[in-house]
């Protein structure tokens, strides 16, 4: 199912480290968001901006890094392009 081309594999503990500090970073602020459900609607939209913004981060960093890593790698396409 794996096939590794030599070289590529450098990419993916970088782009699964990002990956890893987005979610975390990203689960915090929605907990924050929600703790805040009564709160000064201002400085919750700002929030809501600012979580969007992470995930705009996270999903360029999935096509710029993560999936090229994995269509050089992996056999199963249809996964990938699923993803």
């Amino acid at each position: 199912m794996h096939r590794s081309k030599s070289g590529s594999n450098r990419a993916l503990p970088v782009a699964l480290e990002l990956l890893e500090a987005d979610h975390e970073k990203v689960k915090a602020l929605f907990q924050r968001y929600e703790r805040d459900k009564k709160g000064d609607q201002t400085a919750k939209r700002a929030l809501a901006e600012q979580i969007c913004g992470e995930l705009k981060v996270h999903a360029q960093v999935e096509e710029d890094l993560f999936y090229p890593w994995l269509r050089e790698n992996l056999d199963d396409m249809e996964l990938v392009e699923e993803a």
